[in-house]
């Protein structure tokens, strides 16, 4: 489901320092600090200690993980604090951005606008690596969906084809925010006029994934109850969605 908002997201920052000695160096990246003060403005709640856990944000027994990077960390917290807590894990998916190129003796570049945009399917990569646990009852999702600057330097790195390293991305604008609480919420992540039979091929094309992330949506979605197989055609397995229900 998704949360419609007319609240930008800010930076939780006195002032926006952009020096190239200092970004990037912040113990807590911008993009996760700005989007857990997005969510709670109150610092008492942040970084709240549970036992031998800290949650980024706790308020009456609910406990609420910003996470930038693999899921597959999360598992052990999950484990130990899902029978007592209920726990919804935000995802920050970044929607279109403006790179900055930063450089040491000439300072930041104009942004170009990158031609790509983020996809909110994403998550299934992600969501793969914690998948014994995605069908607890105290365990949900929030996709936290906006635009944002980002920084790099040019690096010079003969070992290797990376020509730019990401420093920091600030998130900007107004976010679109989808819940997943129920299994149908995956449902409204997907097209309206996608058929309902489908394989791994029609499903790449119609979703605009790869292939790692479409194999990581069918594991995801037949879990969940989601996407049936029925039969073969060729060397292709072709699977049933279920139905989308009428709201």
């Amino acid at each position: 489901m998704i949360i419609h908002t007319d609240k930008p997201i800010t930076h939780p920052f006195d002032e926006l320092d952009l020096k190239y000695e200092s970004i990037g160096t912040q113990m807590e990246k911008p993009m996760h600090q700005s989007v857990k003060y997005y969510l709670c403005p109150d610092s008492a709640c942040h970084e709240f200690k549970i036992g031998k856990f800290i949650a980024d944000i706790y308020q009456d027994g609910h406990i609420i993980e910003i996470q930038t990077g693999s899921f597959q960390s999360m598992d052990h917290k999950l484990s130990s604090l899902l029978p007592q807590y209920k726990i919804t894990i935000v995802y920050p998916v970044v929607r279109r951005k403006s790179i900055y190129e930063m450089d040491t003796l000439y300072g930041t570049k104009k942004p170009k606008k990158s031609p790509k945009i983020g996809n909110i399917l994403h998550i299934m990569t992600e969501l793969v690596k914690i998948k014994k646990h995605l069908l607890h009852p105290n365990l949900d999702f929030l996709i936290f969906y906006v635009d944002a600057d980002e920084y790099r330097i040019k690096i010079e790195d003969r070992t290797s084809r990376k020509t730019h390293e990401r420093l920091a991305q600030y998130p900007k604008g107004i976010p679109s925010l989808y819940t997943l609480k129920d299994k149908f919420d995956y449902l409204d992540l997907l097209p309206d006029d996608l058929e309902l039979e489908v394989t791994a091929k029609t499903l790449q094309k119609a979703l605009k994934l790869n292939k790692s992330e479409t194999q990581s949506l069918i594991q995801i979605y037949k879990t969940l109850g989601l996407l049936y197989f029925i039969r073969k055609e060729g060397r292709a397995f072709v699977y049933q969605l279920v139905k989308k229900e009428n709201n």
